[in-house]
């Protein structure tokens, strides 16, 4: 018969969902705005807001310099991300973005340094989890950024600085290590946490974090000028 629309398992099993990006996958994402933060101590953080082909959402927290203005390793996770998604440079500028408020006790749209170069760039992303026990007793979970690749070529940053393919299933290989980080991780959830933390809302209201402000995801307000990719399926 011709139906008009047939029965498929594989979408009616995307119905009830999580809405968020989960650990221990490795996807493309798009990034939907890009702002930065500093704290008390004046850690200065890039935050990405990233949006799946599933339009799942999550936010990232790369701290990048401490206080005394000395780069971190997610400086570097920032110069990969840049590699992968052929952007030359990214620049502080004043706009508006969107962000979990604690006073508010939800999302606002703030002021502030964004990075308008990124908005819209694709990128592949493997994810891993991050456990901790609650007040409460209970196993929680937020998620890190593990690594990331070109979304087309799957090449690392390294490779396509010296001109070399993506080898055969190194992108399987590099989600097995972030499956066995989380599994370590959940083995001593009270062990130090990484810094590039991706928030999502799947276990918890509001995340809290030592190192990083966990943010709950909203739809952006743009800024900036958008970069499209025909080729990207979002």
């Amino acid at each position: 018969m011709n139906y008009f629309i047939a029965c498929n398992d594989a979408d009616a099993a995307k119905f009830g969902a999580s809405n968020f990006i989960d650990g221990d996958t490795a996807q493309v994402v798009k990034i939907t705005q890009a702002y930065y933060t500093q704290n008390d101590k004046g850690t200065q953080t890039l935050h990405l807001s990233l949006i799946s082909s599933e339009k799942q959402t999550g936010d990232v927290a790369i701290h990048f310099a401490n206080g005394q203005g000395e780069r971190l390793i997610g400086y570097n996770l920032i110069n990969a991300i840049l590699k992968v998604t052929g952007t030359a440079g990214i620049t502080q500028a004043q706009g508006t973005y969107s962000a979990y408020d604690f006073n508010a006790g939800g999302t606002v749209n703030k002021q502030g340094m964004v990075a308008p170069e990124l908005v819209g760039k694709f990128f592949g992303a493997i994810f891993s989890k991050n456990y901790r026990i609650n007040d409460k007793g209970e196993e929680k979970y937020s998620i890190n950024l593990f690594g990331v690749y070109h979304a087309q070529t799957q090449q690392w940053a390294k490779q396509m600085i010296n001109g070399e393919q993506a080898l055969p299933g190194q992108i399987d290989q590099m989600l097995e290590r972030a499956k066995a980080e989380s599994e370590k991780s959940r083995a001593n959830p009270y062990g130090k946490r990484q810094t590039q933390q991706v928030s999502n809302q799947q276990n918890s209201q509001v995340r809290q974090h030592p190192q990083s402000h966990v943010q709950p995801y909203s739809p952006p307000v743009q800024y900036g000028k958008n970069v499209s990719d025909d080729d990207m399926p979002f």
